[in-house]
């Protein structure tokens, strides 16, 4: 359960993130420009995640490694 609540924080942080940085003006239709802003602001959130998961994961295993090493 407390994976749902991860993502969730993970899901509400993106979208207020990405809506400040990419709608001016809230309205029935949205534009190409703000389109394609979110579109690039949601790869580079995920793309930043992914890599700091995966330094995140060589380094504990790196800790570990040396632990076992001691």
């Amino acid at each position: 359960m407390n994976n749902y609540f991860q993502f969730q924080a993970i899901i509400h942080d993106l979208t207020e993130k990405c809506w400040d940085t990419c709608i001016d003006r809230p309205g029935p239709k949205m534009d190409g420009k703000s389109e394609n802003c979110l579109k690039n602001c949601v790869q580079r959130f995920l793309d930043t995640n992914i890599a700091v998961t995966q330094n995140l994961e060589a380094k504990a295993t790196n800790i570990l490694n040396n632990h076992d090493n001691l």
